[in-house]
């Protein structure tokens, strides 16, 4: 491996890491959350494993409430419906 392509990698490896540390900030879907949730309506805590229903929730984060079937985000926020990720800027 010669200097061009390890200083190359390393870019690399830096972008990336900025992207995802400034969707993490911003709180979309391609921001890593490493929090326990709970459902915004009845509190319900969810497990730090979760079981997706969806395939929205297989790839993007989420669960459904067992107690009242609220759709959330891997935020916690109310997914909106129809919708394959609720409005980020509205819950700033």
């Amino acid at each position: 491996m010669t200097l061009t392509e390890l200083v190359r990698d390393l870019a690399v490896i830096g972008a990336i890491a900025w992207f995802i540390y400034s969707r993490t900030k911003r709180r979309d879907k391609w921001g890593i959350n490493l929090k326990t949730t709970a459902c915004p309506k009845c509190q319900t805590p969810f497990p730090k494993f979760r079981r997706p229903s969806s395939m929205r929730q297989a790839l993007w984060g989420g669960s459904t409430c067992p107690s009242c079937g609220t759709e959330i985000d891997k935020w916690g926020r109310i997914a909106a419906e129809g919708v394959g990720e609720s409005d980020t800027n509205a819950h700033k």
